[in-house]
């Protein structure tokens, strides 16, 4: 589909450019292949969960750009009316983020600690024979992040640095790095000269949904029954979803959002993995050998 949408918008993938994660991925799902043939399970599982994720992140950030390519018009001001009406005062917030310094490098550690969670979480829950919610999980990190490209099609937008008017030298302590510095990608894309997408040239361009903030919520919510984990997980990641807003420049909206979008991902993962989750000897087997096994056993219970 990615690839049928880049043609028919005249933009190339340069899928030579992401080969550190191609080889990446398929070092460790070979490695789980390994690891199941020599009976070594939770190892060859822990193996193909890593192998997922990381195959994940070139498609999640090629339609990103291909969504904010279609060019729709720009919803910020829209989205700034939306914060108007939840009552928060953006600009006001950053001012007051501003005064403390350390309270601004505990959050940019927030915001930064999105990718740490996304490969940690499916680990522990394998670690903890919660197997179907470690797979579960990998899956609902890729339906956020296209589902949040979905959205963002009708809804591109510069962000609330640019559209405030909040500029680094008004700020006395905060760099609004990621508020600013995705705008050079954003407008190539949006203005429609975007002709190449590669890894050199990638970056977050999504502003609506919040991607940080759905990602942290899915979080919260997968990780609850970890033992003793589940409380600092969630607390971290909760964290992780306001920071978006003042590292990530996004409205209070995109957060409100960024919530919905993990909740429908959670009823979905609940539908398609967990409400009839196969015990963990039933999970044992790495993706490549799945389809039969699950096959056998369709069989065994219609006898």
């Amino acid at each position: 589909m990615i690839e049928l949408i880049s043609q028919l918008r005249g933009i190339e993938i340069d899928y030579g450019s992401f080969y550190p994660f191609w080889r990446l991925a398929l070092l460790f799902y070979f490695s789980s292949i390994a690891l199941f043939i020599f009976g070594k399970q939770i190892p060859a599982m822990l193996c193909e969960c890593i192998a997922l994720v990381v195959a994940f992140i070139t498609p999640v950030f090629v339609s990103t750009f291909l969504a904010i390519s279609m060019g729709y018009p720009i919803v910020d001001d829209w989205l700034m009316a939306a914060d108007a009406r939840l009552g928060f005062d953006w600009v006001a917030y950053i001012y007051e983020i501003d005064k403390y310094p350390l309270l601004i490098d505990f959050l940019k550690i927030m915001y930064d600690i999105f990718y740490l969670l996304i490969l940690l979480v499916p680990l522990l829950l394998v670690v903890n024979r919660d197997v179907g919610r470690a797979y579960g999980f990998i899956f609902g990190f890729g339906f956020i992040c296209f589902i949040s490209s979905v959205i963002s099609i009708w809804f591109p937008a510069k962000a609330a640095f640019y559209s405030y008017g909040v500029l680094p030298e008004d700020l006395e302590n905060m760099v609004p790095l990621v508020g600013y510095g995705f705008l050079e990608q954003f407008n190539i894309a949006y203005d429609g000269n975007l002709t190449q997408i590669s890894i050199d040239n990638l970056s977050g361009i999504l502003t609506f949904p919040s991607v940080h903030a759905g990602v942290a919520f899915w979080v919260i919510w997968s990780a609850r029954r970890l033992p003793f984990l589940g409380v600092p997980i969630g607390s971290t990641s909760f964290c992780m979803a306001v920071s978006a807003i003042s590292h990530g420049g996004h409205y209070l909206i995109d957060i409100v959002a960024g919530f919905g979008v993990a909740c429908l991902t959670a009823a979905v993962v609940w539908t398609l993995f967990l409400r009839d989750r196969p015990t963990f000897n039933e999970y044992h087997e790495p993706s490549w050998k799945t389809p039969q096994s699950v096959l056998l056993r369709s069989k065994a219970q219609t006898r």
